[in-house]
């Protein structure tokens, strides 16, 4: 946004005017990246026709953009490269999948090539939108504002039944009743599990975000995941906010606001919104019970209600023995992922396997999870490089628990928009925080590069401090 300014005045000065308006020109295609990457968080893009049977034209002007960066912004080929990786991971899976797919048909084709160029514009989008700290912190914000939004939808969801039938009926794809009524809230992603998950990671990525909108964020995501009822995700965020506390107090970083004013201040319109949000909503809809005859708390403190462990564990059998037919191809693309192109999938209620390692062996063999083997490698060592007691170090460790975690409990981190972001973030952020970190002696990097500039301490030759 700076940079786009200091453009236009370039631009009236009369000076640099080839230079200043590249960086209007970079500034615009970033701040557009930027908000087709948070309307792809958010699922906005369930309401767009042709969604899932291939791209819509937001999708083509984000590649459009994307390419129009790369001689605009001279460091982006290095920062693309940081992802490049896991681009492979999605190239190869889908190539591969459908080399060994046993359905002959154009549109299996069209839509798996499609998903692929929308998944592979997502993942480098990351790196030329977030080309330093700041636009972190800006691209926090806006997620901090849609952790709100979303669990203000999720309200109208509880209240209205209209607004719940139509955020169900947005897409092709049929879901249980229980998924949108008043019970178990999906927002704009449609699916409670998928939107506690959208709230783990807005309540991670709220680290780099200032002031009072982290807690409203933080505030927001609590709210939303119990509204979702979902155990996974319930889990994950319990496991997440431990993590998170632990790490402050082990960095030495205050947890609450360092002045005791602001403090109070922020636990004031905390309590104030969560009491305006208890009176919208109303208490009926706070203890409103499902199906199972459990309220929502109950349902996430239980384990065996409606499935539980023993319906995945069912699962996990079922598609175990599928996948072991093919052990080294594996049976195609969406094969393991619920729906038609599923085997047996009946026997199991169009469900698919849950399971990120399996979903990938089952489609394409042995080599599917020895490819994610080693991308998740790959983004631990690149963390391993950041300085110890390093408050960022401890958010991307935790950022990738949660991925991991989500890959044993959901298939979606190669198809879902919003895991293919989560994901890209952690192969590029750990790049982008150690860039930015001070380097010893006082040495400086050259703008664009990663090459420092050395330069002599103060005092060093006189001996003075």
């Amino acid at each position: 946004m700076r940079d786009g300014i200091r453009a236009i005045s370039g631009m009236r000065t009369g000076t640099g005017n080839l230079q200043a308006r590249k960086s209007l020109f970079l500034t615009l295609f970033q701040c557009y990246l930027l908000l087709y990457i948070i309307a792809s968080l958010m699922g906005a893009f369930t309401f767009i026709p042709g969604f899932y049977y291939g791209p819509s034209i937001l999708d083509y002007l984000a590649l459009f953009t994307l390419l129009l960066c790369v001689p605009l912004d001279g460091d982006l080929p290095r920062r693309l490269a940081a992802v490049v990786p896991y681009a492979l991971l999605i190239a190869l899976y889908y190539v591969m999948a459908l080399l060994v797919s046993p359905f002959d048909s154009r549109d299996l084709l069209k839509q798996g090539l499609r998903n692929a160029m929308v998944l592979l514009t997502l993942a480098f989008a990351i790196p030329a939108a977030l080309q330093d700290r700041k636009a972190l912190r800006d691209f926090s914000i806006m997620v901090q504002l849609a952790a709100i939004a979303m669990l203000v939808i999720c309200v109208a969801e509880m209240k209205s039944r209209r607004v719940a039938e139509f955020l169900a009926q947005a897409g092709p794809l049929a879901i249980d009743e229980l998924d949108y009524h008043a019970f178990r809230t999906g927002g704009l992603l449609r699916n409670p599990n998928d939107l506690a998950t959208f709230f783990c990671i807005t309540f991670i990525l709220s680290h780099w975000c200032p002031g009072f909108l982290k807690w409203a964020g933080r505030g927001s995501a609590v709210i939303g995941t119990y509204f979702s009822a979902s155990r996974g995700g319930a889990y994950l965020l319990i496991i997440c906010i431990i993590i998170y506390v632990y790490g402050s107090l082990r960095c030495g970083v205050p947890i609450l606001p360092a002045r005791y004013g602001r403090s109070m201040l922020t636990a004031a319109v905390l309590l104030f919104l969560l009491f305006a949000g208890y009176k919208a909503v109303g208490p009926k809809m706070i203890s409103v019970k499902g199906e199972s005859g459990l309220s929502r708390g109950g349902r996430i403190m239980s384990l065996s209600a409606e499935g539980g462990v023993s319906g995945r564990l069912a699962l996990l059998d079922h598609w175990l023995k599928v996948a072991l037919d093919a052990p080294l191809y594996g049976k195609g693309l969406y094969s393991f992922q619920g729906g038609p192109y599923s085997p047996d999938a009946k026997r199991v209620r169009n469900l698919g396997s849950h399971n990120m390692w399996l979903m990938l062996f089952g489609e394409v063999g042995l080599l599917g999870p020895l490819g994610f083997l080693i991308i998740v490698v790959l983004g631990l060592m690149r963390i391993n490089r950041i300085p110890k007691r390093n408050m960022d170090r401890m958010v991307l460790t935790l950022l990738w628990i949660a991925f991991l975690f989500l890959s044993f409990k959901s298939h979606n981190q190669l198809e879902h928009r919003y895991q293919v972001i989560a994901m890209a973030m952690v192969q590029y952020l750990p790049l982008l925080i150690r860039r930015e970190l001070p380097d010893p002696l006082g040495a400086r990097r050259r703008p664009g590069t990663s090459t420092p500039i050395r330069s002599i301490p103060a005092g060093l030759l006189t001996g003075r401090p």
